[in-house]
């Protein structure tokens, strides 16, 4: 745009009163500067200026959408933290009760072996294991065999009058291979009170 400059009033002493009197005016040269020197028109500039703005509109939604998915996101992950918390909360007194508890079935279990180890120690001491007798000397039930040779072997004044057998049978099981020692018999003695 052209700069305003003075222009004495032609007329002298002129309509406003006494003194020359001055008015500015458009200078014409600066329009014609315009139109001929090569560069951005008002239009151009005004086209550049509406086209930045309607693009940082555009991005201002852009980021007005992100925020406020951020927003819902950030809101999601407060109430799970909030449920985690809560959650980590309520478990200290129930580990402190399954830990109790725990302690309880050990105690309770130890005590079972125990009484179980005892109960077996108890069984075997019926038991009686008898070793070299050849194979295959007992004819029928080891059981009924054992009892007459035991008749045998020990007085018969010795024996309790309640002596039985409740069962008895070699140590393994499976058959020796020929030429090796006898299998041991291992018998229980039937407890009567």
């Amino acid at each position: 745009m052209g700069k305003p400059h003075k222009k004495k009033d032609q007329e002298g002493d002129g309509a406003l009163g006494g003194g020359a009197s001055e008015s500015y005016e458009r200078s014409d040269d600066s329009i014609s500067r315009n139109s001929t020197q090569e560069g951005p028109t008002l239009t151009d500039i005004m086209q550049a200026i509406t086209a930045t703005r309607e693009a940082l509109e555009a991005k201002m939604d852009t980021l007005a959408t992100d925020m406020g998915i951020l927003r819902d996101d950030h809101r999601r992950l407060t109430e799970r933290v909030t449920t985690i918390e809560r959650e980590t909360a309520e478990i200290p007194p129930s580990l402190q009760t399954m830990k109790e508890s725990l302690n309880r079935m050990e105690t309770k279990i130890t005590t079972l072996e125990n009484r179980a180890e005892d109960a077996e120690n108890r069984s075997r001491r019926n038991n009686i294991r008898l070793i070299g007798v050849p194979e295959r000397t007992e004819q029928g039930r080891m059981e009924d065999y054992l009892e007459n040779w035991i008749g045998t072997v020990v007085a018969p004044e010795r024996l309790s009058p309640f002596f039985a057998l409740e069962r008895a049978h070699r140590v393994p099981t499976r058959p020796p291979k020929p030429g090796t020692p006898p299998r041991p018999i291992v018998a229980k003695q039937l407890h009567r009170h």
